[in-house]
């Protein structure tokens, strides 16, 4: 079989950046709809497709992805003697979703061949962009045995996360690794959902029922409350602040098993026959995931903390609310996360120092800062804030420089304010850098939150970091949708917050990904292994190379001493450069098996398998 692998022709295209799902313009949503009617649909009946491929092919790797089998699309890989892993995506053509409250995918799909079954799930996935730049996953498959066709999992995967956009994309990314081959077919691609024109709802009472609650933790709305709250917000608007609210579950939409979340009704009477309020995509206490929709059952009186939103009249709580009470008691002692406290931990938050036209720490060296920034007198304190520039049909982000962090819970927040009469939007986040590099699928935000040229509007987001972890605060200018208009958007009085958490020691100095916690210790193999996992702890090692391969870009061996060995994962010429030139190494020093090599990296791991994280090159012998 692997001969037939390797006679196929290998096929070039361009190679695609994927990064962040998290640069998509906010998405808002129904609480009612259905997915009975077919939006798009592709059969491969003729032996072609709509789609579009995409090769990104590695050293010894022949690839072939096509629809010419007469009803489905067809898609083989080879993988020979060469562990870097080889990717292949078929694209397909836009599909409009701008009129769906809800919507499905579903396919059929089948493998002919494959050397390990173990790795199935690392073969196929799938995933949706607006743009085919930035991708989201939506779900790894459940692979068939043997040929035989299957259905995606238990059934449809939802995009209702895409509902309301009028460009959505789908793709198949197919991934050959570890001298696996195989075959996949796909079959009877369909996208469902109502499809219907959104038509302009009636707007829910102001004041419906007598209204209780000042909508804090202390004393939460009701939901007449809640209803008559949401109902001050102009169509298309989200509020700004936190609410409480108090009810009783009569009615459970649904279980969402790719975001662990719960759409439920909300009630002040148990029975629901008062006014009901819709809690979209909710998550469990302190914001984590739900394991099934048993986890919440209609009686339940609950308290919600998040923030409401309006879209046509639609007023519910906006995704990323999440459970406070329920029951009068907290599941498993589990309780919200606390909102921290304490000083600023940035510098410059308020934008008042500026130097050569941008101002000061709010420039990463990581591709994170993307924005043009400039100076303007309209500040929401003292006498300046920053212009963020737009992108146009790009999504343009300011960043704050490299920065890390220790474990704790943290507060992002700032002040945002249009520039023209038209709305916009922005978001608060972070992403993750390792190595100078934004970490792939790492970004991370609170929420969108729309904005006037006439007000200024807090904008946060709270997270919580398990480890010591470099990150680049961000602020998001997304590109225009139809629910804003994308333009410059003035930012100011920016703040960092923590109760529990802090700046590691010497943070931000070097914006490389992981700072150093004092000097480089030089440390022995077996002391290496011996020591904590980290991205801010740097070590010395020194030891000979095994298991070099010939020709290799990235520069991962095994490095022994007298002690042990370690596998190292890929080594630079210098801290924070560029990746892929170790044959530049190879050339300058001669490096080879049996080479000595001095290196400088971090304690890491890969599945269960020590590694050297992070590497760079110190010197070498023969």
């Amino acid at each position: 079989m692997k001969k037939v692998f390797k006679s196929l022709l290998a096929i070039a295209f361009a190679a695609i950046s994927f990064t962040s799902c998290e640069d998509v313009p906010a998405p808002y949503f129904f609480g009612g709809g259905s997915t009975s009617g077919s939006i798009y649909s592709e059969n491969f009946d003729d032996g072609t497709s709509n789609f579009t491929y995409n090769v990104v092919s590695g050293p010894s790797t022949v690839w072939s992805i096509k629809s010419n089998k007469g009803s489905y699309l067809n898609a083989s890989a080879y993988q020979g003697d060469n562990d870097l892993a080889s990717e292949a995506w078929a694209i397909s053509p836009a599909i409009n979703l701008s009129d769906s409250h809800e919507a499905t995918l579903s396919f059929r799909h089948a493998i002919n061949y494959l050397d390990d079954t173990s790795k199935m799930q690392e073969w196929m996935t799938v995933w949706a962009s607006t743009d085919k730049q930035n991708w989201t996953q939506l779900e790894v498959p459940t692979y068939p045995n043997g040929s035989s066709w299957t259905f995606v999992g238990s059934g449809d995967i939802s995009l209702n996360d895409f509902c309301g956009q009028e460009t959505v994309y789908i793709a198949f990314k197919y991934i050959s690794v570890d001298g696996d081959a195989a075959t996949w077919e796909v079959d009877e691609f369909t996208v469902s959902g109502d499809g219907t024109p959104m038509q302009p709802t009636e707007p829910q009472p102001v004041n419906p029922g007598e209204v209780s609650g000042t909508g804090t933790q202390e004393d939460p709305f009701n939901v007449a409350g809640v209803i008559a709250e949401a109902g001050k917000l102009a169509s298309g608007a989200t509020g700004t602040e936190e609410v409480y609210t108090k009810g009783y579950i009569v009615e459970i939409k649904e279980y969402n098993n790719t975001y662990h979340s719960i759409s439920y009704y909300i009630a002040d009477d148990a029975e629901g026959t008062g006014n009901r309020f819709y809690v979209y995509s909710g998550k469990n206490f302190g914001g984590n995931d739900f394991t099934a929709a048993t986890d919440l059952a209609v009686g339940d009186l609950v308290v919600i903390c998040g923030k409401l939103t309006n879209f046509k009249g639609e007023l519910e709580y906006q995704y990323n609310n999440y459970l406070v009470e329920r029951n009068g008691q907290t599941a498993g002692g589990e309780t919200p996360t606390p909102q921290p406290t304490g000083s600023n931990l940035l510098t410059n938050g308020d934008f008042e120092s500026w130097e050569n036209g941008l101002p000061t720490n709010w420039k990463t060296t990581s591709t994170a800062g993307n924005a043009n920034l400039s100076q303007s007198s309209d500040a929401h304190g003292g006498s300046y804030s920053v212009v963020v520039g737009k992108g146009g049909s790009s999504t343009k982000r300011m960043g704050y420089k490299e920065t890390t962090l220790k474990a704790g819970t943290y507060t992002f927040k700032f002040y945002a304010k249009s520039t023209t009469t038209d709305v916009s939007q922005t978001q608060a986040g972070y992403c993750m850098v390792a190595n100078g590099t934004v970490v792939s699928n790492s970004y991370k935000y609170g929420g969108y939150v729309n904005l006037s040229n006439t007000t200024w509007t807090e904008v946060s987001t709270t997270f919580t970091l398990e480890q010591e972890t470099t990150v680049c605060l961000v602020m998001m200018n997304p590109k225009g949708s139809s629910y804003a208009v994308n333009q410059d958007i003035l930012v100011d009085d920016a703040e960092l917050l923590t109760s529990d958490g802090g700046l590691a020691d010497g943070s931000g100095d070097s914006g490389q990904g992981g700072s150093e916690s004092g000097e480089v210790q030089t440390v022995t193999v077996a002391q290496f292994l011996a020591a904590a996992e980290s991205t801010s702890t740097w070590y010395q090692l020194t030891g000979t190379i095994s298991n070099l391969k010939d020709d290799d870009i990235y520069g991962n061996f095994d490095l022994t001493d007298a002690t042990g060995t370690v596998y190292v994962y890929g080594v630079l010429s210098e801290k924070g450069g560029a990746k892929k030139l170790f044959q530049d190494l190879v050339s300058a020093h001669g490096l080879q098996n049996g080479s000595t090599i001095t290196i400088i990296g971090n304690r890491g791991s890969y599945k269960g398998k020590d590694e050297v994280t992070n590497a760079y090159f110190v010197s070498a012998s023969n």
